[in-house]
């Protein structure tokens, strides 16, 4: 069984959150910095342990889960300014680059209960003589969080 965690799909098209996001395969924006661009992508933070929830550690219930984005190596020109996150495609357009997203006050196990998000990863021109690039230093995390029983 899968604990709380960033995923590849939300259990439907994988069983058991099959495509764990993992260190070193965050994000996997691949983009062709011949003449820069974006690439979009679905995530979903969940678990298929359908009898338990998260809630934020800090005042459980109440206090909002964040998601927001880290570099694993810091300091490489690849900023997390680059990443937007919003709850649909469409809120990519007027997110603002590295700001961390409200995911509610509790997230329940079972694939229907994973939250959707989106993330937009926009990478300059010209980087690595023009061939493509894909970055794994950019990933997820979430503040601290306790996961309970149902």
């Amino acid at each position: 069984m899968a604990a709380f965690g960033y995923y590849h799909d939300s259990g439907a098209d994988a069983p058991n959150f099959a495509r764990p996001i993992n260190t070193g395969d965050p994000l996997l924006a691949e983009i062709d910095n011949a003449v820069g661009g974006t690439v979009d992508t679905k995530v979903w933070f969940g678990s298929d342990i359908a009898t338990n929830k998260v809630r934020a550690n800090s005042n459980p219930g109440v206090d909002q889960i964040t998601t927001s984005i880290t570099d694993s190596i810091g300091g490489n020109s690849n900023p997390t300014t680059r990443v937007k996150l919003a709850t649909t495609q469409a809120g990519l357009a007027g997110a603002t680059g590295g700001a961390a997203i409200n995911m509610g006050t509790q997230i329940l196990g079972a694939s229907a209960n994973a939250f959707r998000l989106w993330t937009r990863y926009t990478g300059p021109s010209g980087e690595n003589g023009g061939n493509p690039i894909t970055y794994t230093d950019l990933g997820f995390t979430t503040n601290q969080l306790r996961q309970e029983a149902i």
